[in-house]
C-alpha cells in the first residue's frame, strides 16, 4: 500500500495540575527532550526522546527485521526526498515546505 508523505507536527503533552505543557516538533527538528512531571517533592524528569528512540532501536534489533534495501512504499515529493538524502549524509537543513 502506498501513502502520500505529509510533513506534519508531532505532539506530546505533559500535565502538572491544571498547567499542561505541549511539545510540538516537525520531522526536520528531530526529537526533543521533554519534561515529565513527577509528584512533589520530586523534580521533573527530563526525557530525551531522541536518545530513547535510538536505544529502543538498538535493543529491539530492528535492523534485523526492517528491510532497508527495499524501496519505500511512500510517494515522497522530490524536494523532500532530496532533503532526506542530504540529512542521511549529515547535511543540516530545514524540511522543504509542502506544496
Amino acid at each position: 500500500m502506498s501513502r502520500a508523505f505529509s510533513p506534519q507536527y508531532e505532539r506530546v503533552t505533559g500535565t502538572r495540575g491544571d498547567a499542561p505543557e505541549v511539545y510540538a516538533w516537525s520531522l526536520s527538528d528531530g526529537l526533543p527532550a521533554i519534561r515529565v512531571p513527577l509528584r512533589a517533592p520530586d523534580p521533573d524528569l527530563i526525557l530525551d526522546l531522541a536518545a530513547l528512540y535510538e536505544e529502543t532501536f538498538r535493543r529491539g534489533r530492528y535492523e534485523r527485521s526492517l528491510r532497508y534495501g527495499q524501496p519505500l512504499q511512500w510517494t515522497i515529493p522530490p524536494a523532500v526526498s532530496e532533503w532526506i538524502a542530504a540529512r542521511a549524509r549529515g547535511a543540516p537543513g530545514a524540511l522543504p515546505e509542502s506544496q
